[in-house]
């Protein structure tokens, strides 16, 4: 499920929580946020501010956006985790899944958002997805 929309539309408010509601699920392990755009994000604040969320997954950014800043106000006052990854790291949800982050490296952090997106694999038993960053 994305958290993306539009300055004009949260999709968290007007989507997610009242679909994640309807299906009784009050509150949320972990968020990855590929990148801190608003088509990536936006609707993730309203998801933030209205859910209990456990962990938060996201990359390190060299360049701070209004987004990324909101998000981490709001992480901060709920005393969500914040998991900060880049490459060859893995984050372990549970003992049969965990998702190991292909990008970005170090040597690669760029001062345009979509370019530190994050890119991993994720593995569950014997399946495995790609998750590729996306313009």
């Amino acid at each position: 499920m994305t958290g993306g929309g539009s300055e004009t539309y949260d999709i968290g408010e007007n989507t997610i929580i009242p679909y994640l509601l309807n299906r009784g699920i009050k509150s949320i392990d972990y968020i990855i946020c590929s990148h801190f755009d608003t088509d990536h994000v936006g609707g993730l604040k309203s998801v933030l501010k209205n859910l209990k969320v456990k962990n938060i997954v996201v990359s390190k950014q060299s360049e701070q956006s209004e987004n990324f800043e909101q998000i981490m106000e709001i992480v901060m006052n709920k005393k969500i985790d914040v998991i900060v990854v880049k490459a060859r790291d893995k984050v372990v949800f549970d003992k049969y899944s965990y998702m190991d982050v292909l990008y970005p490296t170090e040597d690669f952090m760029h001062d345009d958002i979509n370019n530190n997106s994050i890119v991993a694999k994720f593995i569950c038993n014997n399946t495995s997805m790609l998750f590729t960053r996306r313009y």
